[in-house]
């Protein structure tokens, strides 16, 4: 069988590879889009400087936990999204914060000290209640933190995956609260609910 029109075969095959191209484009926007609607909930979040509640379990504790809030000040927010080759996930994002950490972990009279010359400096609350009482937060000194949340794009809509710090240590202030219920906050503004 011959050819009858080759001109129109290539002209056919090139406009639907710019059609193709087209929407891929616009579904790129859409996809765009629809992350950065997450990315301004997370922002709207970090503006509200938000209060974290660790506890911790603590023998000496007369409790036998300790508590500290940690507010979150002076935040800076970037993200980026990737195009990937996986067919359940073709794009992943991730949005990176920075921020300062306070805490109110330094009223003598409603505190604990952990007791331990090394954590002279060191105050935590022995109740929920008295550490939320305590609203006077001070510069610990501590370095900015950064938390990395990671996204997938699956099933026509953005889903959080994970989130990490930076430097690794500071997990240890967000270890295993994150879905207490004083701190469910948190997740919930990261899945955009």
């Amino acid at each position: 069988m011959a050819i009858q029109n080759p001109i129109l075969i290539v002209f056919s095959i090139i406009s639907l590879n710019l059609a193709y191209s087209q929407e891929s484009i616009n579904d790129t926007k859409i996809i765009r889009a629809a992350f950065e609607k997450q990315v301004s909930i997370i922002d709207s979040f970090f503006t509200s400087k938000p209060l974290f509640l660790d506890r911790q379990d603590f023998h000496d504790s007369p409790t036998k936990e300790i508590f500290r809030l940690y507010k979150h000040t002076s935040f800076s927010l970037s993200y980026d999204i990737q195009r990937t080759n996986s067919i359940i996930s073709p794009f992943v994002a991730v949005v990176h914060v920075t921020f300062k950490i306070l805490n109110n972990g330094f009223i003598k009279s409603e505190s604990y000290s952990t007791i331990s010359s090394e954590y002279s400096h060191d105050w935590w609350h022995t109740t929920k209640k008295s550490c939320f009482r305590d609203t006077i937060f001070q510069d610990a000194g501590s370095s900015p933190i950064s938390l990395t949340i990671n996204y997938a794009f699956q099933d026509n809509h953005w889903v959080y995956k994970s989130v990490s710090t930076d430097p690794p240590v500071a997990y240890g202030y967000y270890n295993d609260d994150w879905s207490s219920e004083e701190n469910i906050k948190w997740l919930q503004a990261f899945r955009g609910q």
